[in-house]
């Protein structure tokens, strides 16, 4: 399949909550009154710990698939270090496609059997993030999956967007909406 040309939005972002509808339940939206104390001001935590995989990347991970599944697509592939290649065998799961996951040599073994736990093809291969996506640039053509870019992929961005749509629901009230994240995709997509 070709790469999609899909966009990142609020109405796809909207259109993704009923995707995932049903397969995943709204994450509780808490406070902590000992962490409102230590920081001098309410503060919810989203825990998205909750979803299947531990995650908030299955969000994005079961819209993208359910897109797939609508063209035909038999089999995806990526690589990871964890969270996104467990997320991609998961939702590639829920909708009978194949997933194949390539992850550096020595990668953390809890995460590597997670991949496996969810039903991927795991590869090991290369020292690091780039020799892996190396690998999966020659593997996408010899088995003609469909590559799922780990942060540039619209159907990803906008299904990890239904986060901070419960958010917004779970919590109108709220002034300022900070987020601790490592991925400025994540930080897109809200």
């Amino acid at each position: 399949m070709e790469k999609s040309t899909a966009s990142i939005s609020l109405s796809r972002a909207i259109d993704a909550r009923q995707v995932l509808k049903p397969h995943l339940s709204p994450t509780p939206l808490l406070r902590y009154p000992g962490l409102d104390r230590l920081v001098g001001a309410q503060v919810w935590v989203k825990h998205e710990n909750h979803n299947p995989t531990g995650s908030f990347k299955i969000r994005g991970g079961i819209n993208l698939m359910h897109e797939l599944k609508k063209t035909g697509t038999k089999g995806v592939i990526t690589y990871s270090t964890g969270n996104h290649g467990t997320s991609v065998a998961t939702s590639a799961g829920l909708f009978d496609l194949t997933a194949v996951v390539v992850v550096p040599e020595q990668s953390n073994p809890l995460k590597i059997q997670s991949i496996r736990d969810a039903g991927a093809e795991l590869i090991e291969y290369g020292k690091d993030f780039e020799a892996a996506g190396m690998k999966v640039a020659d593997l996408v053509e010899e088995r003609g999956l469909y590559f799922v870019h780990p942060a540039n992929e619209p159907y990803l961005i906008n299904g990890v967007a239904t986060e901070f749509l419960e958010i917004l629901e779970q919590a109108p009230h709220m002034k300022f909406r900070f987020l601790c994240t490592k991925m400025h995709w994540m930080i897109s997509s809200s």
